[in-house]
């Protein structure tokens, strides 16, 4: 079984309605935040 990680998602709401994952956010085993653009 996997261990499961807080996530940030930060996301961009357009005004057609679409959704694009901007960045991703999380905690490593370290407890390190670590980002992805």
């Amino acid at each position: 079984m996997s261990k499961r990680f807080p996530v940030d998602v930060i996301l961009q709401h357009n005004t057609d309605g679409t959704i694009i994952p901007i960045r991703l956010r999380f905690t490593n085993n370290d407890g390190e935040r670590v980002d992805y653009t």
